[in-house]
């Protein structure tokens, strides 16, 4: 969805028990801008877009520590959409996995599980 990001490279959904989804964002970065400094320029974008509530933590995939952004916004039924985002630096890229979930309580156990599985770089030959 280009109106969303240029940088989206793709998105699933799932509309089973709720409503859950997986954005993948490649986005360009310097590699002298700290994670903490990415992670808040994506704070502050978010909450112009009416999301709140955040909270920084971290995780590891495989031996990196990355940063974690969760945040939520109302929607209009009242259902609160909860979302993750994990933020993946690869020299000057930064993949943002980000879950979204109507059910977070389900969910960000199994989304955690996931982002621990992504993987990049080049592909073994």
């Amino acid at each position: 969805v280009p109106t969303n990001s240029p940088f989206e490279v793709i998105r699933f959904n799932s509309v089973e028990k709720g409503n859950h989804g997986l954005i993948v964002f490649r986005n360009p970065v310097d590699p002298a801008v700290s994670p903490a400094t990415i992670v808040q320029g994506t704070q502050e974008t978010l909450a112009k877009n009416g999301f709140s509530h955040f909270v920084t933590g971290e995780t590891t995939i495989g031996s990196r520590k990355i940063l974690t952004l969760d945040f939520d916004k109302a929607g209009p039924n009242g259902k609160v959409w909860s979302c993750r985002h994990y933020f993946i630096i690869d020299g000057t890229l930064v993949y943002v996995l980000g879950f979204g979930t109507t059910d977070r309580s389900a969910m960000f156990g199994l989304y955690e599980r996931m982002a621990k599985t992504f993987v990049s770089g080049d592909a073994p030959a």
